[in-house]
């Protein structure tokens, strides 16, 4: 039981952290951009 609920949190925890960083990339490229125009 105990395995199994730490699996989810690790699972969760792994697509958290590809979330912010990928919106971590996005605000990068929009600085880039706005510091282009």
């Amino acid at each position: 039981m105990i395995i199994n609920e730490y699996k989810k949190i690790s699972i969760n925890v792994r697509k958290d952290s590809a979330l912010n960083i990928v919106e971590k990339k996005a605000q990068n490229i929009r600085r880039y951009v706005i510091s282009i125009l």
